[in-house]
């Protein structure tokens, strides 16, 4: 029913198909690499914005991050996701 992905293909592939997701971000900007569309179906899931590097580079982004975010962050989020 929803995808629990990072910012990853698979995540690109998976809107576009339509299929619900709930998007991880650390590292990266969500404004710019997430969805722009049918954002009541994806939503981004993104603790402290301190993380994104300018550069982009994934090589440097810290794994502290995604660290911030915890199960029941996700399982909220899902629950809501799979509700609409």
């Amino acid at each position: 029913d929803v995808l629990v992905t990072n910012d990853t293909g698979t995540m690109h592939v998976a809107i576009a198909l339509g299929v619900s997701t709930v998007e991880l971000f650390s590292g990266s900007e969500s404004k710019e690499t997430g969805a722009y569309q049918d954002l009541d179906k994806h939503i981004v899931v993104q603790k402290d914005g301190s993380y994104i590097r300018g550069d982009g580079a994934k090589k440097h982004r810290s794994a502290e991050a995604m660290k911030l975010i915890s199960v029941d962050d996700i399982f909220f989020v899902c629950k809501q996701v799979m509700k609409s």
